[in-house]
């Protein structure tokens, strides 16, 4: 009797410990990696702009928004800093964008916020040209993926709208079942504010939520969406707007943040995961909440590779094409570009 009572026990502990498995248990190994600064004594301050690796140059491409440029690119061989994309008003002068993706490894789309208007610009000629408008969609985020247009915004409709070339062509996608009914879409669109990544040779994309542990992995297929890996983890709640023409989602105090920055290669997607509460013993702001020491990796197909553990806390990440060293802007408490060294 005795026997089968500490069997019972034992089983029920099992059972107890696979129901509190958090997001980061799922890795089949985890790594800790030390940093590397890449710049000694330089004086720049970054503010949580996108990074993108470029093999054509051995560049790192930064957004970074409250300088007189709002890109700066550093030569990662002779440790360089050149100014891209003037601040102001003049021709190839911008004031508020939003850097969207990198389209071929010296080319890169940016969204100029002003004018809903889609900009690609060459790192190695500086060459700046238009490539798509959206005009009156309330988009906030935008990427290419082949010959289609995908765009996250301010949309009753769906998650997701597509454009073919210039032809807009539906609304797409619902975002997922919480406190809010999903027929204020545009307002879940304020709450599941995050990032996409594509993988134009599977055509698939991910996207992942900055506020919470949501990501979701998508099939395109002849103008279709098909969810193929869905990770919902904890549970996320929020206030909108009781007014419909005033648009605004407020997460609740003991909100946990989720995917902070994500990058993505042709094998692997590599999520920047916080995880952290205001309401954790060791976080004492939403801003220290908005960072992170957790990389954890995918392959295009959802399944967990790798967890890598940084002796620092980072606000942006970015890989190289060999996907053996992260790229990275860490907090500690000012800001640095580091980067790790990963084995293979």
């Amino acid at each position: 009797m005795k026997k089968i009572i500490l069997l019972l026990s034992l089983i029920l502990l099992i059972i107890s410990c696979k129901n509190k498995r958090t997001q980061i248990d799922i890795f089949p190994d985890t790594v800790k990696i030390n940093h590397s600064k890449l710049l000694e004594g330089e004086d720049l301050v970054f503010l949580g702009g996108e990074m993108l690796y470029f093999n054509s140059d051995s560049s790192l491409i930064i957004h970074n928004p409250k300088s007189d440029s709002l890109m700066i690119k550093l030569n990662l061989g002779n440790k360089k800093i050149s100014h891209l994309i003037p601040t102001g008003n003049g021709p190839d002068e911008f004031i508020y964008i939003n850097v969207a993706q990198k389209t071929s490894d010296s080319v890169f789309l940016f969204q100029d916020m002003n004018s809903a208007q889609l900009y690609q610009m060459n790192i190695l000629s500086g060459k700046i040209e238009k490539k798509f408008t959206y005009e009156n969609s309330k988009c906030m985020e935008i990427v290419k993926m082949n010959n289609n247009y995908i765009a996250t915004g301010l949309f009753n409709e769906g998650m997701f709208a597509l454009w073919n070339n210039n032809s807009f062509l539906c609304y797409m996608y619902e975002y997922p079942n919480d406190n809010v009914d999903n027929k204020k879409m545009a307002s879940k669109a304020m709450a599941y504010q995050g990032k996409m990544l594509v993988n134009e040779h599977l055509d698939r994309l991910i996207f992942c939520s900055s506020k919470f542990s949501y990501f979701e992995l998508f099939q395109f297929d002849t103008n279709n969406v098909n969810s193929i890996k869905k990770n919902y983890a904890g549970k996320y709640e929020y206030t909108i707007s009781p007014d419909d023409n005033i648009i605004f989602a407020h997460p609740y105090e003991n909100n946990r943040e989720g995917y902070i920055d994500a990058y993505a290669t042709d094998e692997r997607i590599y999520l920047l995961y916080s995880g952290r509460s205001i309401e954790d013993v060791n976080v004492t702001t939403h801003e220290k909440a908005c960072l992170s020491n957790q990389i954890i990796v995918y392959d295009w197909d959802g399944n967990p590779v790798i967890r890598y553990e940084t002796d620092v806390d980072l606000k942006k990440i970015c890989v190289n094409n060999a996907d053996n060293t992260i790229y990275a802007i860490s907090y500690n408490p000012d800001t640095d570009i580091v980067f790790f060294k990963l084995q293979n």
